[in-house]
């Protein structure tokens, strides 16, 4: 039997997790939008349960205070997000729109290498495999590194430079 990896996300209420296999599981809450990831918003899941059947989960976003956003990395350099989509957070290029149940594609570019998202502000940080670092959602306070305050970015946008190698935490 295939056990679990280090890539665990505790959540509101929710949890995520993936198998050594690549496979992404969830547990816990589901109303009212949380990111179970099983495409339905109103169930409890008491055990985990698999989301989907792909095998190629790699990184899930980790920070301390993960609300109801999330996100990983597959294998293949991919970026995915689910959940709540506040300020645009999800990266989807629509601010404020619908919530996501379940995994949706980032654009298609396939050189992601590390992803941190901040629940209470509203804003993701992501980096590539060649160093550039990306942000998005709220901005208000200057979140997203580019030197102005906006209401926010809604799809990935670059923050200057290539010299940021891991973009952990």
């Amino acid at each position: 039997a295939d056990g679990w990896s280090d890539q665990i996300v505790a959540g509101d209420a929710w949890n995520l997790a993936t198998k050594t296999n690549g496979t992404l599981w969830s547990w816990g809450a589901g109303q009212n939008g949380k990111p179970l990831g099983q495409n339905d918003t109103s169930t409890n899941l008491s055990s985990p349960k698999q989301v989907g059947t792909d095998t190629t989960w790699s990184k899930l976003a980790k920070n301390p205070f993960n609300g109801n956003t999330v996100g990983g990395i597959k294998t293949n350099g991919t970026l995915w997000m689910w959940g709540h989509n506040t300020y645009g957070i999800l990266g989807m290029n629509n601010p404020d729109s619908e919530h996501r149940s379940s995994p949706c594609q980032i654009g298609t570019d396939t050189d992601w290498n590390e992803l941190s998202i901040s629940a209470t502000q509203h804003h993701a940080l992501a980096t590539k495999t060649n160093g550039e670092l990306y942000a998005w959602g709220r901005n208000n306070s200057g979140e997203c590194g580019l030197n102005m305050t906006t209401t926010g970015f809604s799809s990935p946008t670059q923050i200057p430079g290539t010299n940021w190698t891991d973009g952990v935490g």
